[in-house]
């Protein structure tokens, strides 16, 4: 007579303890989820069609488009230019600190930012931040007057740019505030070539830009700077002329960016330099905001299904199956406490069709343990013992389980692969509860089954 493993059952217990524990604050049940807040577990993150946010849709519009000499890109080059382009918004969302935001390309030439947040202030950031290039450059200064009209701007290989305004109304904090500078268009360094960026104080305490050059960048700015002494360099960042110091001596790699400014525009600025520029321009297209009401609204709704599909699935596992129904519950519930606890740790976003994958996953565990329940019983019609018929339910059902699962998650794999924005999120549920559901559909109703018909002769079941 085969003893239970009462380890077995010790795993199942911990495996429920310790998702109830991580899954609590996602279910934000009063008096429940207030008991693990000291653990700093944080919920699951809901998407923007849950918590409402900002969805922005951009055109990528190539650098230097409407220059005389410019090359129309093939639709390779487009597609590339896309790519590069999101790689930088997505570095520069993160640098603000905005979790679960979505960055897509739709039709090569758009790019589309979705950013699950309420915070109006945090909204006008991140546009500032993804509708500005801010393209670090240093040009030779070829003349500077107080007016564009007093300056001769038909020179060849030159272009105007014109200074940033100054705060202070004393001019002699600043005499060439707001001046127009004539500089060569070809500029003698980028910021591409920026090792470092960071934050600085001036003599007086005002803030500024300190950065660092690279190997490559030093080469080029220490043989500029040996061989123009005496001659002005003009600092342009986001199209505008910050500085355009008089070169004293040779700089090889490190130098100041002094601009007039205050410590945020300082702090936004060593961000975007950091992570780099865009190397296109954005124009925007579309903008729309989802209210925290339409998302409550959402999660209100798919609350109501789930308990009420939850509903019709305990009367008709506990009419049919009896206790065997029971223990598909359990299994059922560790089922829903493991999703939830994967995708916190996988720092996944729940969306709207994230749900439609959850329930779907859910569904196919309820399936499952049908199944199992049905093979048992044609077993012990067949005269089998108790344990018999469990032990050939259960290796009878698994490949066909094991096939339907296998199946669904191939297909899984592909929506991710191929998929983006809600498809993905589909897809991710899906894949994480089809696993689970292997899990809890063949091992953790086996268990509780194991533990009651082990130790003695069992002539029934209740099944």
């Amino acid at each position: 007579m085969k003893k239970f493993e009462f380890w077995r059952m010790a795993v199942v217990i911990i495996i429920l303890v310790g998702s109830t524990l991580i899954a609590l604050p996602t279910f934000r049940i009063p008096g429940l989820s207030e008991l693990v807040s000291d653990l700093n577990i944080r919920p699951l993150t809901l998407g923007l069609d849950l918590q409402g946010g900002m969805d922005l849709t951009y055109n990528v519009v190539p650098v230097g488009i409407n220059d005389p000499d410019f090359k129309p890109l093939s639709p390779e080059e487009q597609i590339d230019l896309a790519r590069r382009t999101k790689e930088v918004l997505i570095d520069r969302i993160d640098s603000i600190g905005v979790s679960q935001s979505t960055v897509q390309i739709q039709n090569s030439d758009q790019i589309r930012v979705q950013i699950p947040t309420q915070d109006t202030a945090q909204q006008l950031e991140i546009k500032e931040i993804i509708s500005k290039t801010y393209f670090l450059s240093f040009h030779e200064v070829v003349d500077v007057q107080r007016s564009a009209a007093a300056i001769d701007g038909s020179q060849e290989g030159t272009v105007l740019f014109q200074g940033v305004e100054s705060r202070s109304s004393n001019e002699k904090v600043r005499p060439e505030a707001g001046s127009w500078y004539l500089v060569k268009k070809q500029p003698v360094i980028t910021g591409e070539l920026l090792a470092w960026a960071g934050t600085g104080y001036d003599d007086l305490n005002n803030p500024i830009i300190e950065f660092e050059w690279g190997k490559e960048g030093a080469d080029i700015f220490a043989d500029y700077t040996e061989h123009n002494v005496g001659k002005r360099l003009a600092v342009i960042l986001a199209g505008r002329v910050y500085t355009a110091p008089v070169i004293k001596s040779r700089i090889r790699d490190r130098g100041i960016i002094e601009g007039d400014f205050t410590v945020d525009e300082v702090s936004k600025l060593v961000k975007v330099l950091k992570v780099g520029s865009l190397p296109a321009e954005l124009k925007p297209m579309a903008e729309s905001i989802v209210g925290p009401t339409l998302g409550k609204d959402s999660i209100r709704s798919g609350v109501r299904a789930s308990l009420g599909g939850a509903l019709l699935v305990v009367i008709f596992m506990l009419t049919f199956y009896k206790l065997s129904g029971l223990y598909a519950l359990i299994a059922l519930l560790a089922n829903v406490l493991l999703q939830v606890t994967v995708l916190v740790g996988l720092d996944a976003t729940l969306t709207l069709p994230g749900i439609a994958g959850f329930a779907l996953t859910v569904g196919m565990a309820v399936d499952a343990n049908v199944l199992i329940f049905e093979r048992i019983k044609e077993e012990l019609r067949y005269g089998k013992p108790v344990r018999a018929a469990i032990s050939a339910g259960y290796d009878k059902a698994f490949v066909a389980i094991f096939d339907a699962n296998v199946t669904t998650i191939l297909t899984g794999i592909v929506l991710f692969y191929f998929g983006t924005g809600p498809i993905r999120g589909f897809a991710v549920t899906l894949l994480v509860g089809l696993v689970i559901n292997l899990f809890t559909a063949l091992w953790v109703t086996r268990v509780f089954q194991d533990w009651q018909h082990s130790g003695k002769d069992v002539a029934t079941m209740s099944i």
